[in-house]
């Protein structure tokens, strides 16, 4: 048969063998208890297996609950109870458990008994609700059939319900935590001490509840406050796990001594009897397990507080905690460090210390609108240092509320992106610009000729696009070599750009193409005058590593709209006028439609 592995309890693969499995265990567990009888009555140890039936389903599932019923009404018939009374146990155990253990998990409830409010609710449904239910099914249904023993119907409903809730004030608590997700020994340094409260423990209770005397509960107080005080060295000292085993201990000891007629426990009186266990466990249990738990989470916070304050000291990132006057209450190191600020300097002052004024207030006022509304605002602001050096950073602000829901703090995290912009930019730089020239690339002129585009069909404007080839650029290359043709190529660059105008583009197509966009032209003759000018600047000598180099350009010119309404007919436009200007005998320019160029250029 094949377990897998689980966070508690191992468990069956199938639902079907879980089921059994879970049917087994209570069928051999409410056996053990049920041949356990406590001073001849029928009170048996744990309450016939209620608190192993709680904390097993809490584990397995409260699906399993049949499971639960089965295994408790074939231990009750093995031991000669009567069908209808075995039955009614088991739905008892099954069921009642069940019903609860749905309602714990509605409101959040935790196993592992970590929170005190775990614990409580495990005292309201699983030692007091739970229990009644129980009681219930165990006594109510053999009264209604007719089965029920003789005697007062409300002291058996008591008995069964003391029975039941004592069973889950001892085992379930123990076996929540020990087979739980938080299973944790002792550390080694201490484990001489454990075991020495373990002995010591166990010595004393079994003297208290070997004597012949019998005290009563409370009566001598002497016995209990020993015991009581055993209880909370092992809260202090060990926590939750020592805790819970020093109650099972206990009560082991306790029901020892209550068959064997002696110690505190040892009464004629049965209901009595077991009324003073009832109290005996649940004070111990309730004190003991409410300290272990308290000092838990203190020790719990204690250590969050202190991750807390690490992270916080040690952190990269810039922290800053402003109150709700907008007056900087704390900042760590990395703030100091990013901004040159001192924690005596910035301490009391507000965060517009740190503005750029790179902002206007509209972006601050929907950053506190964000902070009320939601709790949080992340993005990219800029900041100014105490040098008054302005840089980008990545900031999350959020809000700090009360148990009311009142805001108390804000927290704003941030970090220096300088370096990531600047990668950023030389990420865009190299994808939109020529390595050699670094003129804009293909892809950037497609993409100002876009919005020229756009700009032109809404306002009704012309711009032109200019085709550029160099003639006789390839002997260059043959001659001088690839280091001169990229040196003039560069050169030639230089020219271009120093004689456009500021809203102009100069992209390298590739080679020894260049491609101008000339948005917002006046009338078609002011780009003819243009080209003819770039003619006589490319044209001029280049001094390239000690040689004298002349090149001329071939120039096509096409005009929005006149000449193309899109860009690809305005590119494959100029390009077809460039080689009309090299079929002409090169050194010149062409128009593919209506431009006016200077007197001597050839004409379309």
């Amino acid at each position: 048969m094949a377990f897998q592995n689980s966070n508690s309890l191992p468990h069956f693969d199938q639902p079907p063998l879980r089921l059994l499995g879970v049917t087994v265990v209570i069928f051999a567990l409410v056996s053990l208890l049920l041949h356990s009888p406590v001073h001849g009555t029928h009170i048996n140890l744990g309450g016939r297996g209620f608190g192993f039936a709680f904390a097993l389903l809490l584990f397995a599932g409260p699906r399993l609950w049949p499971g639960v019923v089965a295994g408790t009404a074939a231990a009750c018939l093995l031991a000669g109870q009567g069908i209808l009374l075995a039955l009614a146990t088991g739905l008892g155990n099954g069921l009642a458990t069940a019903l609860v253990i749905d309602m714990l998990k509605k409101h959040d409830f935790d196993r592992s008994l970590s929170r005190l409010k775990d614990y409580r609710m495990l005292l309201m449904y699983g030692a007091f609700i739970a229990p009644g239910i129980s009681a219930a099914c165990g006594t109510l249904l053999p009264l209604l059939s007719g089965a029920a023993a003789p005697g007062n119907p409300l002291n058996a409903y008591v008995e069964w319900w003391l029975g039941d809730s004592m069973g889950l004030l001892n085992a379930a608590p123990a076996l929540l935590i020990w087979f739980g997700n938080t299973r944790k020994l002792p550390r080694r340094q201490y484990m001489s001490e454990f075991a020495g409260l373990l002995l010591i423990a166990s010595l004393i209770a079994a003297v208290i509840f070997s004597e012949r005397a019998s005290y009563g509960l409370l009566v001598d107080t002497i016995p209990s406050l020993m015991l009581m005080a055993l209880i909370v060295w092992a809260a202090i000292s060990f926590g939750r796990h020592a805790t819970s085993l020093l109650i099972v201990v206990f009560f082991s000891l306790v029901l020892v001594s209550i068959r064997h007629n002696v110690g505190m426990f040892a009464d004629e009186q049965h209901y009595a009897t077991l009324l003073s266990l009832w109290w005996f466990i649940a004070l111990f249990s309730m004190v003991g397990m409410t300290l272990a738990i308290v000092l838990h989470q203190l020790r719990q916070t204690q250590t969050e507080l202190h991750l807390a304050a690490q992270v916080f000291a040690n952190s990269h990132e810039g922290i800053v905690i402003v109150n709700t006057q907008n007056r900087i209450v704390s900042v760590n190191a990395a703030f100091t460090t990013i901004t040159g600020y001192a924690a005596a300097e910035a301490i009391g002052k507000t965060p517009e210390l740190l503005r750029s004024g790179k902002h206007d207030a509209d972006m601050y006022d929907k950053m506190a609108n964000q902070l009320n509304e939601i709790g949080h605002w992340d993005g990219e602001t800029w900041n100014r240092r105490k040098d008054g050096s302005i840089f980008p950073v990545q900031v999350s602000v959020s809000t700090v509320r009360d148990s009311h829901g009142d805001i108390e703090n804000y927290i704003s995290i941030f970090s220096d992106i300088t370096e990531r912009k600047a990668s950023e930019e030389r990420t865009r730089h190299l994808a939109q610009y020529d390595f050699l020239t670094d003129l804009p690339n293909r892809a950037l002129l497609l993409d100002r000729l876009a919005h020229e585009l756009a700009s032109a069909r809404r306002y009704n404007t012309r711009f032109a696009v200019m085709f550029i080839d160099l003639d006789h650029f390839k002997p260059v290359n043959d001659t001088h070599g690839h280091d001169v043709g990229d040196s003039l190529l560069c050169e030639v660059a230089r020219r271009l750009k120093e004689n456009v105008r500021d809203s102009d583009t100069v992209s390298r197509q590739g080679g020894d193409e260049f491609i101008i966009l000339a948005p917002n032209l006046a009338d078609t003759e002011q780009v003819a005058l243009f080209a003819q000018k770039l003619l006589l600047i490319l044209a001029e000598p280049y001094r390239i590593a000690g040689h004298e180099l002349r090149i001329t350009p071939s120039i096509g010119i096409a005009i929005y709209p006149h000449d193309g309404e899109d860009i690809d007919s305005l590119i494959k436009n100029a390009d077809t006028a460039m080689y009309r200007a090299k079929s002409s005998g090169r050194n010149n320019l062409q128009c593919y439609g209506h431009c006016q160029p200077a007197p001597g250029c050839d004409e379309h």
